[in-house]
């Protein structure tokens, strides 16, 4: 059987393997609706070049997103009542709220 493998055509091809960082690749919203679990950019481009929306803003920046990122389930059970933030738009706007907090002190 292994000597037979050169004659067998297999069914995919033309492979492209790629290594990236994870924070360098991943997107700013989750892999699914209903979870936590981190999303990644489709285009396969961004993905062999590491262009996800986190690669230019560095991996404390990513940690501390993903880190305080919640659902609508989790916030409620958090005691947070709505989620901070669900992109890095709306992150921006919550760190400036924090920063105008830190002001007051």
């Amino acid at each position: 059987m292994v000597d037979e493998l050169a004659r067998i055509q297999s069914v995919i091809e033309k492979f492209v393997l790629f290594v990236q960082p994870k924070w360098k690749i991943a997107n700013d919203i989750p892999g699914s609706g209903n979870t936590r679990n981190i999303g990644g950019v489709s285009n396969i481009q961004q993905l062999i070049n590491g262009q996800g929306p986190f690669a230019d803003l560095g991996e404390d920046v990513f940690d501390d997103y993903w880190q305080g990122y919640f659902n609508k389930v989790d916030a409620r059970t958090a005691g947070i009542g709505t989620p901070r933030y669900n992109n890095l738009k709306s992150y921006k706007e919550y760190l400036k709220s924090q920063a105008q907090k830190l002001t007051k002190l």
